[in-house]
């Protein structure tokens, strides 16, 4: 059965949460509206589940005429969270931090759901209309038919579960050369790294399971050592090392190598950190309040460097972030830093470091976000050329967006609301209309959030798809070749992996 979210018909909104979708707010600040306000939603008998249902032409006319709202209105309770997983423990919350953060580092923004500033609440309104709806829940079964997407205008993805034993973080890539993009997956209770092959229609493949060190976290796809393939390496949180796996061109990997780094490795990353045009790894190490850098060739022995960052290091990224033509580092950090090391170590929790033309990093700017912040993507958000950042802060149940100045600074973060617990999340254009949206793994909430983006940095409301039991990482590809974006996700706690193959109707198909 595939997933839906559902755009008004025929200027009518049948229930509080289509109307609240149309309005960009949540269902308690819709229904209060309509008792204080007087927005205008008709009421159709049937006692204390009395429906309702409003007509677009008499909201946009109430929202001409209405007085103005504060820009953030006041968030529903939050419900209670669920408990942490039985298995490996996730990232723990410091207490939020205190003062202000450093000039650096700009305070956020106030939150999304507003009537945007340069618009009218008008053209929001009708903007909104055309993305955002009510969301349908998917069965669960091993393989969801697709249903035909031309009977949705609204974006969709068909489901498939895959078994797996405690997946945990994963990659892409074609690991064997058919041109069809495989996956690497971490088995965090398992010590191993699995890789599943493409089959170029969705589906995957099992094709070999390597030894890892021990609770395998992170994962990167790179050809370290010059042959044309892609290897993996993965950080190993109780062995405190990485693992290099190199590639066999089959989709499979030869036992591991190891590398010492420094205590409790959670996130790594493969980049060409010092222009040599050979792959480096990048490693944070969440216990030691660190980055640590292991420089190629593929020994990965040579002057291995060191960098103090935030509290509890969880994801690192690469990317040049002042157009100097030197790769930088963006980490996040999840405010894990121990009370020994908090006076030495601020627990900011986005940490920038600039490439220097040694190979070297220096620090440049700390960012307070929030709690938890877990998940990094760097994608030109607002079209202007520039490198923008998006981060989930994992206990604050939001992502970071962060608009870059082209000099390796932002400018002051701007607030999503996401499910709760987002760990992780990537970009891609998932509608087709040239402009880059966002999706998001919520750990507490068995769910995908999809984020279509404006082009100018905003998003709109979120839409929610089912998956499994804690899903912690996420990849996007073109899985099955039809040049729709798709979404593969781990679902730690079901042991299983959810392939989410994209059935929104494209832009350029849509009358």
């Amino acid at each position: 059965m595939a997933l839906t979210g559902n755009s008004p018909e025929n200027g009518r909104l049948d229930s509080w949460k289509a109307i609240a979708a149309y309005l960009g707010r949540d269902v308690s600040t819709v229904i209060r509206w309509e008792k204080e306000k007087g927005l205008p939603v008709h009421r159709l008998p049937g006692g204390k589940r009395q429906a309702v249902f409003a007509l677009t032409s008499e909201i946009d006319a109430w929202l001409v005429g209405s007085p103005a709202e504060p820009a953030e209105p006041a968030a529903p309770a939050e419900p209670a969270r669920p408990a942490e997983p039985a298995g490996p423990a996730e990232p723990s919350v410091a207490p939020a931090l205190a003062g202000n953060p450093p000039i650096d580092a700009p305070a956020a923004a106030s939150a999304p759901g507003a009537r945007r500033s340069d618009r009218s609440a008008l053209t929001a309104a009708l903007l909104i209309v055309s993305l955002v709806g009510v969301v349908a829940w998917l069965s669960l079964s091993d393989a969801a038919p697709v249903e035909d997407a031309a009977a949705s205008s609204g974006p969709a993805f068909s489901r498939q579960d895959i078994p797996v034993a405690s997946p945990y973080s994963l990659a892409a890539g074609d690991l064997n050369g058919d041109g069809h993009l495989d996956l690497a997956v971490t088995a965090y209770r398992t010590n191993l790294l699995y890789s599943f092959l493409g089959r170029g229609d969705g589906g995957f493949q099992l094709a070999s399971e390597t030894g890892t060190g021990i609770k395998p976290d992170g994962v990167t796809l790179g050809d370290f050592n010059g042959d044309g393939v892609l290897d993996a390496a993965t950080a190993n949180r109780d062995s405190d090392s990485v693992s290099v796996l190199y590639g066999t061109g089959d989709g499979r990997f030869r036992p591991r190598a190891d590398h010492p780094v420094g205590k409790g490795p959670r996130g790594v990353m493969a980049g060409d950190l010092d222009a040599d045009g050979i792959l480096d790894l990048a490693v944070a190490n969440a216990e030691a309040d660190s980055l640590m850098v292991r420089y190629g060739p593929h020994s990965f022995e040579r002057r291995p460097a060191s960098y103090a960052v935030g509290g509890g290091p969880y994801q690192v990224r690469v990317a040049d972030l002042n157009g100097d033509g030197l790769t930088d580092l963006i980490v996040g950090n999840t405010n894990e830093a121990p009370p020994q090391a908090a006076a030495a170590i601020p627990s900011h929790t986005l940490s920038i470091l600039l490439g220097t033309p040694d190979g070297a990093f220096a620090p440049h700017a700390r960012y307070l976000l929030g709690r938890g912040s877990s998940g990094i993507v760097v994608a030109d958000f607002n079209s202007d050329a520039r490198v923008d950042l998006a981060v989930t802060s994992f206990e604050d149940h939001v992502i970071y967006v962060l608009a870059g100045k082209g000099d390796g600074t932002f400018a002051s973060p701007a607030r999503v609301a996401t499910g709760a617990a987002p760990l992780d999340l990537a970009a891609s254009d998932f509608d087709g209309d040239g402009r880059l949206d966002l999706v998001v793994a919520n750990a507490h909430d068995k769910s995908v959030s999809l984020l279509l983006g404006w082009g100018d940095g905003t998003f709109a409301p979120r839409l929610d798809f089912a998956v499994n039991s804690y899903p912690k990482s996420l990849v996007v590809g073109h899985f099955n070749n039809d040049d729709r974006p798709d979404v593969v996700v781990t679902n730690f706690l079901d042991n299983s992996i959810s392939v989410l193959l994209n059935t929104t109707p494209w832009t350029a198909d849509r009358p």
